[in-house]
């Protein structure tokens, strides 16, 4: 997985943490995970998905990425992914 791309390896990842742990029902991702396939394939194996597109968003897209399923803005996002890369 070391010289692999993120878009590549989301779904295998998932499937991976999903067959060890069953009752994993939601993820969230950065934007370089995203790609159409990806929203598909993880929409089947989970209940939650958190991708953000990439680039300038359609208002169906901005619909789908501000729900209150996924999160209230982009700076929610932002500061939950920074307190895990700083967590020890």
């Amino acid at each position: 997985m070391e010289q692999q791309k993120d878009v590549d390896v989301a779904v295998a990842m998932v499937a991976e943490v999903k067959s060890k742990f069953a009752a994993q029902s939601a993820c969230s991702f950065d934007k370089g995970f995203y790609s159409p396939n990806n929203r598909k394939q993880l929409g089947e194996i989970l209940d939650q998905v958190v991708l953000p597109k990439k680039g300038k968003l359609s208002k169906t897209d901005k619909q789908i990425e501000y729900t209150d399923r996924n999160y209230d803005s982009p700076e929610a996002h932002y500061f939950s992914s920074k307190c895990i890369k700083q967590c020890p």
